[in-house]
Order: structure tokens, then sequence, then C-alpha cells
């Protein structure tokens, strides 16, 4: 025990006399450069090396699996800083030897050592990030509980891991056609957000270097779902396959299940909150992640950049990097979220359902008319109610013609000013008759346009459906085991993924809510969770197709059923090609029919005939009921324009089946069709033909 403690105690002081000795030879080496012209390295404004072009021949190269650093600068002026950094480098590479010796962390990986072990992950880091993480330890543990800003950033240095060329690769592809970092990266002028200057690169290389690899057993968890701790960091799964669960029950497919190039904890790095999901190993997965401070050290870099680029212009935004990010997160994410069964609208079915019983109607108010026509019938109650005030008031003051009979006694018609208002009431039961008519007429109209939107858009799951089983019923079996060969499983399932988006894209460009889905950060979003491929995301991006996304989706499913067919994947003959031919013709029969509709709802004239129409006959109510009704025109007013006003407004609101109208009125009535529940069926009768016939009795 005397050994041990001597040893322990003596070993520090060795190591600091040691770091001494090395800050007086840089000492003489920096004497030494001063006056002799040799050439160096470039120190750069951050304290890290300038790191060239992953994959540059041209003075940056990779040697081994490591990133070499390369440049040239000018002699003399930076050679003081040279050799500062060789004395800096040394130094913090004993003194995080002394910490451990010490029993103190290690940067990123010492931070995650408590909850990695019950996750079952693994590290690897190299030298360069260990010693860069031991600097910056107190600095990544204060980032826990609040964003970095400039100045926290500022004198913040990213670790930097090493990697294989083809693993840095993977990454950089990753990134670029994520939105996320694509702000990180400056774009080119083409005014196409996915190509990039090949000058601009540089900073697309630092975050790649500061990602740190991650290896997962198989059944281990990647983060928990509510977990508020553990949300300090980014994965991309390089390797194995993952599935996502939200209060204890999978995601359908696309969404339960996340592979290659998926990434996983990005809502809980923006936003700084608990994770949204629960996401667990399904096989041994190797990942790469990236520090959430890291990341605001990067986005914060890139806006300094961009704003200095852009000093000229005379808008600006008011919004932080990082608000500007979350709010464009917050509203793919909602749209995501409601496809995928996250949230639900009406609790899993399309449309508000409703009990057929007297006291359930009477008792509901959310989603119903009166929500949106009890203002309007307040307003004209109020309105005849001062009416009558001043009446009786002129009556009595001004003209010597006063009132006879009490507050709720019907008018005398003898009275010179009741008389005058009996003709007003006739003309306006005319109006009544005529209002009656048309606004029926008008409602009808209405509910047959939302009805038609409904029957059109069951009709393209129909389709969509009989695609399916005609592919699923004569693919290719094996004849030993009477099972699907490896070939036609797997054309199945790429006409099924095909399926899917065709759906959902479809969707989106008819509703004004899901219309983001179809813009390249929408695609890209949809790409980092799995939705789509990264070959179906280039197609629709890279060629600048995003507006053509619904056909050209379409379009992928035909020419795989063709492939499958010359294949011999299924029947190469012209029968089984044309009843093919026929459900995809259908299919784009039913969905530009859709557009159809939507396109023609009601002319212009007629709906403003109508508006005035009824606004003239709620108008003159409170003038023309007085004469008959007396005080009893207050209540009389208020139900007339809460049901012919509710008409009114119910049928405009069926001529908006879709939430398609930029109009705040329209949303969130239960009249509105929720598309996610038509979206998440198709994803789930896309398999279910394919799963069904797997095994045959016979």
């Amino acid at each position: 025990m005397i050994h041990v403690f001597s040893y322990s105690s003596t070993l520090p002081l060795l190591l600091l006399a040691t770091c001494f000795i090395v800050n007086s030879c840089c000492t003489a080496a920096e004497a030494f450069l001063s006056s002799n012209p040799v050439d160096h390295y470039r120190h750069r404004h951050t304290n890290t090396f300038r790191r060239r072009r992953v994959g540059d021949d041209e003075g940056g190269n990779l040697d081994g699996n490591r990133i070499v650093s390369s440049s040239s600068s000018s002699p003399g002026r930076h050679r003081t800083a040279a050799a500062t950094k060789i004395s800096s480098s040394l130094s913090n590479s004993l003194l995080y030897t002394l910490i451990q010796s010490r029993g103190g962390g290690g940067g990123f990986g010492g931070n995650l050592g408590g909850s990695r072990g019950d996750r079952g992950g693994s590290t690897r880091s190299s030298v360069v990030g260990r010693a860069a993480a031991s600097t910056t330890e107190s600095t990544q543990s204060s980032s826990s509980s609040s964003t970095s800003s400039s100045s926290s950033t500022s004198s913040f240095t990213p670790p930097i891991f090493t990697k294989t060329r083809q693993e840095s690769k993977f990454i950089k592809n990753v990134l670029q056609a994520n939105f996320l970092f694509q702000d990180f990266c400056r774009t080119t002028t083409t005014g196409n957000e996915n190509k990039y200057n090949n000058d601009d690169e540089f900073d697309l290389t630092e975050i790649i270097c500061a990602f740190e690899q991650v290896d997962f057993t198989n059944s281990s968890l990647l983060c928990r779902q509510g977990d508020i701790h553990d949300t300090y960091y980014l994965y991309i799964i390089y390797e194995g396959e993952c599935n996502v669960y939200v209060d204890g029950e999978q995601l359908p497919e696309p969404f339960g299940t996340m592979t290659e190039g998926a990434l996983i904890g990005d809502v809980a790095l923006i936003y700084e909150t608990s994770q949204t999901a629960t996401v667990q190993a399904a096989t041994p997965v190797k990942a790469y992640r990236l520090h959430r401070q890291s990341f605001d050290y990067f986005l914060n870099s890139s806006n300094e950049k961009q704003q200095q680029k852009q000093f000229s212009s005379s808008s600006s935004s008011k919004l932080s990097p990082k608000e500007q990010m979350q709010k464009e997160v917050k509203d793919i994410d909602l749209v995501i979220d409601q496809i995928s069964g996250v949230t639900t609208k009406y609790d899993n079915k399309i449309i508000m359902p409703f009990k057929p019983t007297r006291k359930w109607l009477w008792t509901r108010w959310k989603g119903t008319i009166m929500q949106y026509a009890w203002r309007t019938a307040c307003l004209n109650m109020c309105m005849v109610a001062i009416f009558q005030v001043l009446l009786r008031f002129t009556c009595t003051n001004l003209i010597n013609q006063p009132i006879t009979w009490s507050t709720w006694m019907i008018p005398d018609k003898s009275h010179p000013i009741i008389a005058r208002m009996t003709g007003l009431n006739g003309l306006w039961n005319l109006g009544l008759t005529l209002t009656t008519f048309t606004l029926t007429f008008f409602l009808a109209e209405a509910y047959k346009l939302w009805r038609d939107i409904y029957t059109k858009g069951r009709s393209v799951q129909s389709r969509l459906n009989d695609i399916s089983l005609l592919l699923a019923s004569r693919a290719e079996r094996d004849p030993k085991t009477n099972k699907y060969t490896a070939r036609a499983s797997k054309t199945l399932e790429e006409i099924a993924g095909c399926q899917r988006l065709f759906h959902a894209l479809m969707w989106a460009s008819f509703t004004r809510k899901f219309a983001i889905l179809l813009t390249p950060k929408g695609l890209s979003r949809m790409l980092s969770m799995g939705v789509l491929t990264r070959k179906q995301y280039e197609c629709l991006v890279d060629g600048n197709n995003s507006d053509a996304a619904t056909t050209t989706t379409l379009q992928w499913i035909y020419i795989r059923m063709i492939a499958g067919m010359q294949d011999g994947v299924f029947p190469n003959s012209a029968t089984f090609e044309g009843v093919c031919t026929n459900a995809v013709l259908a299919l784009n029969d039913s969905m530009y029919g859709i557009g159809d509709s939507l396109d023609a709802k009601i002319p212009l004239a007629y709906a403003q005939f109508v508006q005035l129409l009824v606004d003239s006959l709620l108008f003159l109510s409170p003038f023309a009921l007085y004469s008959e009704l007396g005080m009893w025109s207050i209540p009389a007013v208020f139900l007339l324009n809460l049901f012919y006003g509710g008409m009114l407004d119910l049928s405009k609101i069926l001529l908006f089946p879709l939430e398609e109208s930029s109009d705040d009125f329209y949303k969130d009535t239960s009249v509105n069709m929720d598309i996610g529940v038509l979206i998440r069926e198709s994803n789930v009768n896309s398999n279910r033909w394919k799963a069904g016939l797997e095994t045959l009795p016979f």
C-alpha cells in the first residue's frame, strides 16, 4: 500500500515536470523558426489546422485511415503560431494523461460513459479527438442546459475523429442531402438548393471530422422516448437497422424502420427537448454521432459567413439560425407525424365520427358550425336590441309619438312608424323565400363536391390495392418451397415503396398543409427518416423535378412492373401486361379527377350571389321583424343568423374538404378530411398483399 501511494503521488509531479521541459524546448524551437526561413503549416483563427476537402489530392490527402492536414503559408509571419501550436498539442496530450491518471473524464467519450453502458454502445476516438475534447470538457457539459451562442462558440474547438475515405464520403453524401446541413455549404447561384461549389466544401469537411463513430449491439437503445438527459447527440446510421417506437408501439412502414443513412435524435438536438421516440437496434449498428455543441458551432459559423457575404442586403431575418431551422423542421415534422400516425386528427378516422343520440349531439361544440356562426348571430342580436332602444327614444323624445305598448308586447300596427315598417316586412318575406331555396341548393352542391373528393380519394386507394393484388398473386415463386424468390420479394418491396411515396406526394400536391413535402427541404427530411431512398431523392431533386414528383413516382411504379415482367419476376405476357397497364391508367385517371374537381369548385359569380343574398336577408331582419314580433325579434334574429349564416359557412367549408385554403377560417373543422388516414391505410396495404401470400396452404 505504501508503494502504491508513493507511485500515485510521484507520477503527477513527473508529468508536470515533463510539460515544463517540453514548453522550454518549444520556446527554443520558436526562436529557431523566427531566425530561419522555413515554411510551416498555417494556423487558423479557430486554433485548428486547416483541413483540405476530403479526397483532395492537391496538398491534402488521406494517409491510411487518418485525414492528414496540409497547407502552405508565407514564411515568417506564421512561424510563431506554428511553434505555439506544437507546444499546445503536446502539453494537452500530457495533461490529458495526467487527468486520466487522477480519474478524470475524456471529453465526449467520458461524458457519454454513464449512458453508453446501459445502451450497449462503444466509441472509437482518435488521439487528436481526445486531446481536443480534454480542453473543452467544461464547455461540453454546459451545453445540456442552454443553446450555444456565437460568443460561447467562438472559443470552442470541435473535436477531430479519424475516418476512412469511404466513411467520410458516406457522411458527406448524407449531410449534403439533409437540409439541416445544407446551409453549412454555400450553394451556387443556379438556384438549385442541392448544387454545391467544389471550392466551398471546406466547412462540410470540418463537420465530417467532428463525427465520432459509435457501435451498438443488437437490441440496445440509441435513444429512449421522453429521455431528457441523453439528448446531446445526432446519430447517422452507417450499418445496421433500427426500429422506431412511439408510446411502446412500432410505427407502420416506412416510418417504423430506419436503415443506412437515417438520422436519429435530430429533433431533440435542435429543440433541446426530450426524445420524441424510442429507437432500438434491430441488428448490430455502426453509427456516427455529432455533439450538440459542435452542431451549434458550425451553424453559427455558417451564419456569420452568410451575413458577411450578404452584408449589403437590405432585408435580414429577425430569427437566429437555430430558430429558423426549428421553424422549418417543425412545419415539416407536423406533416410527417400526421402521415406516420404519431399524431391523429380524429383518432384514426378520416372524418370526425358522431353518435346519433340527441344528448350527445346537443352537447357538441368544437368542430360544429355553432363554433363559427355564433359571433355573427350575437352581433346582429345586439344590433336589433340597440335599434329598439333608439326607436323608443326617438318616438318618445324627438317626434312626440310615444310608444304605447309594453316591452314584450306586439307593436301596435296603427302607430305611424310601425305602419311604415310593415312594407319592409313584406319585402323581407319575399327575400326569405328566395334565399332559402338558393342557399339550400348551394349547400347540396357543396356537399356533392365534398363527397366526390372522398369517393375519388378512396378510388385511388382501390387502384393501388388492385396493383398490389395483381403483382403479389403472380410474382415468381420457388418451386421447392412455394415461397417468393429473393428477386421477387425485392421487386415487390421496391414497387410497394414507390406506391407509398406516390400516394403521399399526390395528396401533398392537393393540400396546402402537406405541400411542404414537395419542397427540396421536405424531400430531404423524408430521406433522413427513411421514407424514400437516396436514389429516389436524387432523381426528384437533382433534376429539379420536385414539381412533377407525383407523376414521376407513378411512372416509377409502371416502369418497375414492366422491368419485372421482362426479368421473369411476373408473367411476361401481353394479357398480364394489359391488365397491369389498365390498372395504372385507372389510377392516373382517379388522381387527376381529384385535381379537376378541386380546380372548379363553384364559380365566383355563384358564390358571390349567394353571399350577397344571405347577408342582405340577415341585415334587414332586425328592422323587418320588429313590426311583427316586437322585442321577440331579438332571439328571432339570433336564430336566423345562426341557421342561415351557419348554412352558408357550412357550404363554404364543404367546398374545401382538404384544408387547401389559406384562410384560417377553414382550419381544424370537423368537415375536413384527415388525409393522413388515407396515406397510413395505403402504407399498410402496400405490404399486406405480399405478406398474406408469402405462404400458401397448397
